[in-house]
Protein backbone atom coordinates (compact mmCIF):
# COMPACT_ATOMS: atom_id res chain seq x y z
CA UNK A 1 0.00 0.00 0.00
CA UNK A 2 1.45 3.38 -0.93
CA UNK A 3 1.40 6.28 1.49
CA UNK A 4 2.01 4.27 4.65
CA UNK A 5 0.22 1.71 6.71
CA UNK A 6 -3.50 1.62 7.31
CA UNK A 7 -2.81 2.91 10.81
CA UNK A 8 -0.89 5.86 9.35
CA UNK A 9 -3.77 6.62 6.95
CA UNK A 10 -6.24 6.59 9.83
CA UNK A 11 -4.03 8.77 12.05
CA UNK A 12 -3.32 11.24 9.23
CA UNK A 13 -7.00 11.37 8.26
CA UNK A 14 -8.13 12.06 11.80
CA UNK A 15 -5.37 14.67 12.19
CA UNK A 16 -6.67 16.38 9.01
CA UNK A 17 -10.18 16.41 10.48
CA UNK A 18 -8.91 17.82 13.80
CA UNK A 19 -6.95 20.51 11.93
CA UNK A 20 -10.13 21.47 10.05
CA UNK A 21 -12.05 21.71 13.33
CA UNK A 22 -9.37 23.89 14.93
CA UNK A 23 -9.14 26.13 11.84
CA UNK A 24 -12.92 26.54 11.71
CA UNK A 25 -13.01 27.42 15.39
CA UNK A 26 -10.17 29.89 14.93
CA UNK A 27 -12.02 31.55 12.03
CA UNK A 28 -15.21 31.69 14.10
CA UNK A 29 -13.36 33.17 17.09
CA UNK A 30 -11.76 35.73 14.79
CA UNK A 31 -15.14 36.58 13.23
CA UNK A 32 -16.72 37.07 16.65
CA UNK A 33 -13.87 39.38 17.77
CA UNK A 34 -13.51 41.16 14.39
CA UNK A 35 -16.71 40.72 12.35
CA UNK A 36 -15.80 43.49 9.91
CA UNK A 37 -12.42 41.89 9.15
CA UNK A 38 -10.59 45.10 10.04
CA UNK A 39 -7.42 43.26 11.03
CA UNK A 40 -7.07 41.72 7.52
CA UNK A 41 -5.25 38.53 6.60
CA UNK A 42 -5.62 35.02 7.96
CA UNK A 43 -5.31 34.71 11.73
CA UNK A 44 -3.00 32.10 13.22
CA UNK A 45 -4.62 29.21 15.07
CA UNK A 46 -6.11 30.69 18.22
CA UNK A 47 -5.86 27.49 20.23
CA UNK A 48 -2.75 26.29 21.98
CA UNK A 49 -1.96 22.59 21.59
CA UNK A 50 -3.47 20.48 24.35
CA UNK A 51 -1.42 19.07 27.21
CA UNK A 52 -0.24 15.48 26.56
CA UNK A 53 -2.91 13.81 28.70
CA UNK A 54 -5.65 15.96 27.13
CA UNK A 55 -4.24 15.20 23.67
CA UNK A 56 -4.55 11.45 24.35
CA UNK A 57 -8.17 11.84 25.48
CA UNK A 58 -8.98 14.01 22.45
CA UNK A 59 -7.25 11.56 20.10
CA UNK A 60 -9.16 8.63 21.57
CA UNK A 61 -12.47 10.47 21.21
CA UNK A 62 -11.79 11.36 17.57
CA UNK A 63 -10.72 7.80 16.73
CA UNK A 64 -13.76 6.29 18.45
CA UNK A 65 -16.11 8.74 16.65
CA UNK A 66 -14.65 7.80 13.27
CA UNK A 67 -14.89 4.09 14.11
CA UNK A 68 -18.44 4.40 15.40
CA UNK A 69 -19.57 6.04 12.17
CA UNK A 70 -17.41 3.98 9.82
CA UNK A 71 -18.25 0.51 11.11
CA UNK A 72 -22.00 0.94 11.00
CA UNK A 73 -23.11 -1.70 8.42
CA UNK A 74 -24.73 0.80 6.04
CA UNK A 75 -21.84 3.26 6.31
CA UNK A 76 -19.41 0.39 5.78
CA UNK A 77 -21.16 -0.58 2.51
CA UNK A 78 -21.03 3.05 1.42
CA UNK A 79 -17.31 3.31 2.22
CA UNK A 80 -16.58 0.09 0.34
CA UNK A 81 -18.20 1.52 -2.77
CA UNK A 82 -16.57 4.92 -2.30
CA UNK A 83 -13.09 3.40 -2.02
CA UNK A 84 -13.61 1.23 -5.14
CA UNK A 85 -14.63 4.20 -7.29
CA UNK A 86 -13.11 7.66 -7.57
CA UNK A 87 -16.40 9.46 -6.98
CA UNK A 88 -19.92 8.15 -6.51
CA UNK A 89 -23.19 9.97 -7.13
CA UNK A 90 -25.77 10.24 -4.40
CA UNK A 91 -28.13 8.34 -6.68
CA UNK A 92 -25.68 5.43 -6.89
CA UNK A 93 -25.21 5.46 -3.12
CA UNK A 94 -28.98 5.31 -2.71
CA UNK A 95 -28.98 2.16 -4.86
CA UNK A 96 -26.13 0.69 -2.77
CA UNK A 97 -27.82 1.37 0.55
CA UNK A 98 -31.53 1.32 -0.22
CA UNK A 99 -31.90 4.45 1.90
CA UNK A 100 -34.42 7.17 1.06
CA UNK A 101 -32.84 10.51 0.06
CA UNK A 102 -33.06 12.28 3.43
CA UNK A 103 -31.63 9.30 5.32
CA UNK A 104 -28.86 8.99 2.74
CA UNK A 105 -27.97 12.67 3.12
CA UNK A 106 -27.73 12.16 6.88
CA UNK A 107 -25.42 9.14 6.42
CA UNK A 108 -23.21 11.10 4.03
CA UNK A 109 -23.14 14.03 6.47
CA UNK A 110 -22.05 11.66 9.26
CA UNK A 111 -19.21 10.32 7.10
CA UNK A 112 -18.12 13.84 6.15
CA UNK A 113 -18.28 15.10 9.72
CA UNK A 114 -15.77 12.53 10.97
CA UNK A 115 -13.52 12.85 7.91
CA UNK A 116 -14.35 9.56 6.16
CA UNK A 117 -15.84 11.17 3.04
CA UNK A 118 -15.98 14.42 1.12
CA UNK A 119 -19.20 15.66 -0.47
CA UNK A 120 -19.37 17.87 -3.56
CA UNK A 121 -22.76 19.50 -3.01
CA UNK A 122 -22.90 21.21 -6.40
CA UNK A 123 -22.43 18.00 -8.39
CA UNK A 124 -24.06 15.63 -5.82
CA UNK A 125 -20.92 13.48 -5.70
CA UNK A 126 -19.21 11.80 -2.76
CA UNK A 127 -15.67 10.47 -2.51
CA UNK A 128 -13.78 8.52 0.12
CA UNK A 129 -10.86 10.04 2.00
CA UNK A 130 -7.58 8.30 2.85
CA UNK A 131 -9.02 7.84 6.35
CA UNK A 132 -11.79 5.68 4.86
CA UNK A 133 -9.24 3.57 2.99
CA UNK A 134 -7.21 3.03 6.14
CA UNK A 135 -10.26 2.15 8.22
CA UNK A 136 -11.49 -0.35 5.64
CA UNK A 137 -8.05 -1.90 5.41
CA UNK A 138 -7.94 -2.39 9.20
CA UNK A 139 -11.47 -3.85 9.30
CA UNK A 140 -10.63 -6.10 6.35
CA UNK A 141 -7.47 -7.38 7.99
CA UNK A 142 -9.31 -8.17 11.21
CA UNK A 143 -11.99 -10.02 9.20
CA UNK A 144 -9.32 -11.99 7.28
CA UNK A 145 -7.60 -13.01 10.52
CA UNK A 146 -10.93 -14.07 12.03
CA UNK A 147 -11.76 -16.13 8.92
CA UNK A 148 -8.42 -17.94 9.26
CA UNK A 149 -9.15 -18.72 12.90
CA UNK A 150 -12.62 -19.93 11.99
CA UNK A 151 -11.23 -22.24 9.30
CA UNK A 152 -8.58 -23.60 11.66
CA UNK A 153 -10.67 -23.97 14.79
CA UNK A 154 -14.23 -24.66 13.66
CA UNK A 155 -14.97 -28.32 14.22
CA UNK A 156 -15.20 -30.25 10.97
CA UNK A 157 -18.30 -32.00 12.24
CA UNK A 158 -20.71 -30.09 14.41
CA UNK A 159 -23.12 -31.89 16.67
CA UNK A 160 -26.07 -29.81 17.70
CA UNK A 161 -27.25 -30.72 21.16
CA UNK A 162 -30.69 -32.30 21.07
CA UNK A 163 -30.53 -33.19 17.35
CA UNK A 164 -29.39 -36.34 15.62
Amino acid sequence: MSGGSAFDLVAEGIWARLRDIVMARSRWDRFVRDPAGASGGEAPLAMAPPAPEEAERLAAELVLRALRVGVDPVSHRMLERLTREDVVSLEALAETTGLPPLALHEKVADLVQVGLAAHDFERCLVRATPLASGLLEIVGEIARRLAVRMAERWPQTTTVVGHR
